[in-house]
């Protein structure tokens, strides 16, 4: 039995808004001037990645 439409929608609504939310931390992180702001936002990216590819 395979998916349905609402599984597939909801998989690829969750999949689309990690990458959004790595692609904003990359760009904060490419500007950020903050130090400590900074160490956020790597571990921020970090946590992001590991929830997009485990």
């Amino acid at each position: 039995m395979g998916l349905t439409t609402s599984e597939i929608s909801s998989l690829w609504g969750t999949y689309m808004s990690d990458n959004m939310a790595i692609c904003i931390i990359e760009f904060f992180l490419n500007n950020v001037k903050d130090e400590d702001a900074r160490q956020s936002l790597q571990i921020a990216l970090f946590q992001e990645i590991n929830n997009l590819y485990r």
